[in-house]
């Protein structure tokens, strides 16, 4: 079940219903659901494909959306001293008694009575919507073990996700409010979410056709390791592969992956002892068409994407490089997505500027790079590429780093009395400074310029509309997540694993100021299945989101 600020809890209270399936038996199905403004608790009479009627007394019945349930579990039926023995003590307890409340509710849990507690915490939520340790406790029932029943709905759901022309928007829909997990379980539905995520289209070693729906290029990839004498055995295959992932030069009706791929290559060669080689063609032979055109970067996105379901990828150790009109594209594409990489590499490029729509210089691309170094050189005497785009970056994140310690690392090389022909061993230079790193997968602190419709998560923030002009800055402090916003528009949600919070203790989530959230955050199903996946990445993945 999805919590939500105490500050905005809903006015309806969610349906209890305890569930009894086929014969009677001792043992029975519990089921929390979302609710309608009233509470239900009854025995299951008769369902269908939406619907489950639920018998509340002698013959008076609820029909209850099945869309609503949230989660399943075991109860015993047997337990009537118990259950009266919870009323008992509950109409002993004073209204306004939260510590009793909040105790009485442990001890139900204890007893197995998980809905009954449940059902207390909730009522004792609407009355103190501020009291973070009431919405700890009122989420932990969200944890319980799952059914069997639950969990082959829930396996079901990880295929129809991954399934071919999959509908995931109704998979997600059929998920809601009922895909919560139980403690400790997240790494073993990420792992079944990656598998089937790796059925999907693959790419193999040499030239060839490279298509994502309507989108189509041609892709040269090479596993390149570094030349050793033949007495030394090569390195281990089955250790990940770092990615070097490199934007060709050219421009109007010129460029393939030859011109500057060979050079970037052979830079990585010198310092890796192995990499997956990945050099795609432009789709369209026009000016700046790495960094102008959107649907470059979503091919991309994809070409990466079918690499990791090939082999076993450094999802750490991803470079993008780029010459000329490469280099407009490692700006921008390395920008737009600067968590998916390890660092950028440009020679002779730069930064596009949107005048038709009154884009401000960099937005979007500079203050994305908080924690992805990028090495940038050009020449003074360049006409094609003029190096004042090159020049503003170096300012801007010079500064930027100042205010910023440890991040936007950067390192720019400027060749006064060079052109648009850089010297060879710039490359080489540059390759060799960023090399040395690795991306953090889950840093604390992060900066976000949403700016492409199709690029909704970077690192732990999600936007449901990016566009221009927005700007999300974040991090985390033990269990206190801070952000400031600027022009939020349609909502955002904070991903969240083991990695950056502990998710057995409360939350606390501050924006722009002001308190909007306490108390534990769920793991589901869901937010696994959307951020593999996005990245189809085993060491940057998300089990549990807040939604505001």
């Amino acid at each position: 079940m999805r919590r939500q600020s105490p500050s905005s809890l809903p006015a309806t209270v969610p349906l209890l219903v305890a569930c009894l399936t086929g014969t009677l038996h001792a043992r029975a199905e519990s089921i929390i659901s979302s609710g309608e403004g009233r509470r239900v608790i009854g025995d299951v009479k008769s369902e269908d494909e939406s619907n489950v009627e639920v018998e509340i007394y002698r013959g008076f019945t609820h029909k209850v959306p099945k869309a609503a349930i949230a989660t399943r579990q075991d109860i015993d039926r047997s337990q009537r001293p118990q259950r009266e023995d919870f009323a008992q003590r509950r109409r002993a307890l004073g209204r306004d008694d939260i510590a009793g409340h909040l105790a009485l509710a442990e001890w139900a849990r204890g007893q197995g009575l998980v809905v009954q507690a449940q059902g207390m915490l909730l009522e004792l939520a609407e009355r103190f919507p501020d009291r973070a340790e009431i919405h700890a406790q009122a989420a932990r029932p969200a944890a319980a073990p799952l059914g069997a029943d639950n969990r082959d709905f829930l396996a079901r759901q990880v295929d129809a996700f991954f399934a071919p022309d999959a509908a995931t928007d109704a998979v997600l829909a059929a998920l809601a409010g009922r895909d919560s997990l139980p403690p400790g379980s997240a790494d073993e539905w990420m792992h079944l979410c990656m598998a089937a995520a790796r059925t999907r289209g693959k790419v193999a070693e040499g030239k060839q056709k490279f298509a994502f729906g309507a989108l189509k290029t041609t892709v040269h990839v090479e596993l390149c390791r570094k030349a050793r004498p033949p007495a030394v055995p090569p390195a281990d295959d089955e250790l990940p592969w770092p990615v070097v992932i490199s934007l060709h030069g050219g421009g109007k009706d010129a460029g393939d992956w030859t011109m500057g791929g060979p050079q970037v290559r052979e830079a990585f060669r010198r310092r890796l002892d192995r990499f997956i080689f990945v050099a795609p063609d432009v789709m369209r032979k026009e000016y700046a068409e790495w960094a102008g055109n959107p649907d470059e970067e979503s091919l991309l996105k994809e070409l990466l994407r079918a690499v990791k379901r090939t082999w076993k990828v450094d999802t750490d150790r991803v470079f993008l490089a780029g010459y000329s009109m490469g280099g407009y594209g490692t700006w921008h594409i390395g920008g737009h997505n600067a968590d998916l990489f390890a660092g950028l590499v440009s020679g002779a490029g730069g930064i596009l500027v949107g005048h038709a729509r009154g884009e401000t210089w960099g937005w979007g691309v500079v203050g994305n790079l908080m924690n992805t170094p990028i090495a940038f050189s050009h020449g003074g005497k360049d006409k094609p590429a003029p190096p004042w785009s090159d020049a503003e970056c170096d300012r801007i994140l010079t500064e930027l780093a100042a205010r910023h310690p440890d991040c936007y690392r950067h390192r720019y090389t400027f060749h006064a009395d060079k052109g648009h022909g850089l010297p060879g061993e710039t490359t080489a230079e540059s390759v060799a400074w960023i090399s040395e790193f690795t991306r953090a997968p889950y840093p604390k602190k992060i900066c976000w310029e949403p700016k492409r419709v199709f690029n909704r998560q970077f690192s732990w923030l999600a936007v449901r509309k990016p566009q221009i002009f927005t700007r999300l800055e974040a991090e985390i402090d033990g269990q206190t997540i801070r952000l400031r916003t600027l022009n939020m528009n349609g909502g955002f949600s904070i991903l969240l694993n083991a990695h950056l919070v502990d998710l057995d203790e409360p939350v606390t989530v501050e924006i722009d100021g002001r308190r909007v959230f306490a108390g534990l955050v769920p793991e589901t199903l869901s937010t696994i299945l959307t951020t593999v996946a996005d990245r189809i990445d085993e060491r940057q993945w998300f089990s549990a989101r807040l939604d505001f």
